[in-house]
């Protein structure tokens, strides 16, 4: 059967996705709030925590999915920016014009230095540090800083800002050894930025440079230099890099250990050296030749200190 419908009558519908819709509520720039809110709303001053060990307390009885609901806010948040973004111009080109990510990045930052007191042990657990030392945490975290890579990747304005101020934020993501509150995003981030540098170097090359991983390269060789990494012999070389489980035999105090420093530094190096392979200029290799520099200096004043010593 059919039915003749009156043109007059009939009012046509359109369903627009949260995407669309947020223009009538001010644009992208409505959710910098959010950040706000699960970045430095104190999420952390409700968490049955005292240190790094759960309270034992009946008042404290969070089971472990809800837990993990706290935990993975910061995932959560990437992605939801990424679904915002997606295949969307006037989105992508409000969020770059806003300054979007670079107040995500330091709402990062704050929530960041919230876990750290000041001595080598005082550590509090926050939304940054908890991905450091739960490794599926950390592959959350980067799968969905792959996922807003992917998101911007039709709009080059805005990737560039992702690239530098997200994906390859090493002083973000990674703490100096001495003050490693977890070593779970060694293993899980660091092989993505290189895998990106091998298949992506030039695009690596101008929207990062070589200059923030050679500064990362002195974190961990001047630490060297400073403190003693823990060494454990033969368990160390038997011990898989950054596990830290229970068959591990490395939890506790254990932050990075020696083996783990030098896989580092060749991680770094090897990526430095990928980036400017593929044809750099002068001021991209100034960095790398200022380290050199550095550590030929250092290792000549140190011979001649032995030679002085010896002729005594």
């Amino acid at each position: 059967a059919h039915v003749k419908l009156d043109s007059n009558r009939i009012q046509a519908w359109h369903v627009e996705g949260a995407k669309g819709v947020i223009a009538s509520i001010g644009g992208i720039q409505a959710l910098v709030p959010v950040f706000q809110a699960v970045l430095c709303g104190g999420v952390e001053k409700s968490w049955p925590f005292s240190g790094d060990r759960f309270i034992n307390d009946s008042k404290y009885s969070y089971d472990r999915k809800e837990r993990k609901k706290v935990f993975i806010m910061i995932p959560c948040l990437v992605s939801f920016v990424s679904a915002f973004i997606r295949d969307h111009n006037v989105n992508a080109r409000e969020m770059l014009r806003c300054g979007g990510i670079d107040i995500l990045e330091q709402l990062l930052l704050s929530n960041k230095t919230l876990g750290t007191t000041g001595d080598r042990d005082g550590f509090k657990d926050t939304l940054m540090s908890v991905l450091s030392v739960y490794p599926s945490l950390s592959e959350l975290l980067v799968a969905s800083l792959l996922e807003l890579r992917s998101a911007c990747s039709h709009y080059t304005g805005l990737e560039t800002i992702i690239f530098s101020r997200l994906l390859f934020n090493f002083y973000l993501w990674f703490t100096a050894p001495s003050r490693a509150h977890g070593v779970a995003l060694y293993g899980t981030l660091l092989p993505v930025l290189s895998s990106i540098s091998k298949t992506s170097p030039q695009k690596v090359r101008d929207c990062v440079g070589v200059r923030p991983m050679v500064d990362q390269l002195r974190e961990y060789t001047d630490d060297a230099e400073n403190e003693d990494f823990p060494s454990l012999g033969n368990k160390e070389a038997l011990t898989e890099l950054f596990d830290r489980s229970r068959w591990s035999g490395l939890s506790g105090p254990i932050q990075i250990t020696s083996q783990e420093r030098r896989h580092i530094v060749k991680v770094l190096l090897a990526m430095v050296c990928t980036l400017l392979a593929s044809g750099a200029p002068s001021d991209q290799l100034q960095p790398l030749l200022n380290y050199i520099s550095y550590h030929v200096d250092l290792e000549w004043e140190e011979a001649s200190q032995d030679i002085k010593d010896r002729a005594r």
